[in-house]
């Protein structure tokens, strides 16, 4: 019983990351000047530092020692597995489709100054891995595992969810590749039973979405 205790109070703390980072999104929506900021390209930069500068100093002083919270064990060989199965849905996919852009490009360098554009895919690589993963793989999954007691369905869930939260993605094929991207990045987390892995991936993965 004491067990049971500790684990849904772990559970909730876990989640309450996953939480926090939710609420943390919507702050810039009640921002007195966010129409100044959408007008300038600069909407989404802020929005990700925000997340940032919460999420990852909360993360060393809360929740780094937790299982599953720390680097893992990492390792080049895994690094290069899960690397090339994410490419091979970040291209294969809209090939199959006819498409010839990966998800997360955009057309900033046409609508704004240069450093709007280069601000943007910085952060997205450097900055909002850290703690997405921080939220998802680590909060969420966390706390899923406990309550659904079925690591499967807890990734399911948690790559749902993921997909679905990326709202700046408005087509199905978008989601499509975010949720099999996810479920990929909750392996990593899964056998690596830690954050570097996947915090890695994700870097790589936006990376490619920037430069490819």
């Amino acid at each position: 019983m004491i067990g049971n205790k500790k684990q849904k109070k772990m559970a909730l703390h876990c989640f309450s990351l996953f939480a926090l980072m939710l609420i943390i999104t919507g702050i810039p929506l009640f921002y007195p000047n966010r129409n100044l900021l959408i007008s300038h390209g600069l909407f989404y930069p802020f929005l990700f530092i925000l997340e940032f500068m919460i999420i990852v100093p909360l993360y060393f002083y809360r929740f780094k020692k937790l299982p599953g919270f720390g680097l893992g064990n990492f390792s080049f060989s895994q690094l290069i597995v899960y690397s090339i199965a994410i490419l091979c849905i970040q291209l294969g996919y809209p090939f199959l489709l006819g498409q010839d852009k990966l998800i997360g490009m955009s057309n900033q360098p046409q609508l704004f100054p240069r450093y709007v554009y280069w601000l943007t895919q910085l952060t997205l690589i450097f900055m909002v891995p850290l703690y997405e993963e921080i939220s998802f793989r680590g909060g969420l999954f966390s706390a899923l595992q406990i309550w659904i007691k079925n690591p499967y369905f807890a990734s399911c869930v948690t790559s749902i969810t993921f997909s679905l939260l990326h709202t700046q993605y408005t087509d199905i094929n978008s989601i499509v590749i975010l949720f099999f991207i996810s479920l990929i990045l909750v392996s990593a987390r899964r056998k690596t039973n830690g954050l570097l892995l996947p915090i890695t991936l994700h870097m790589l993965m936006n990376s490619a979405a920037v430069l490819v």
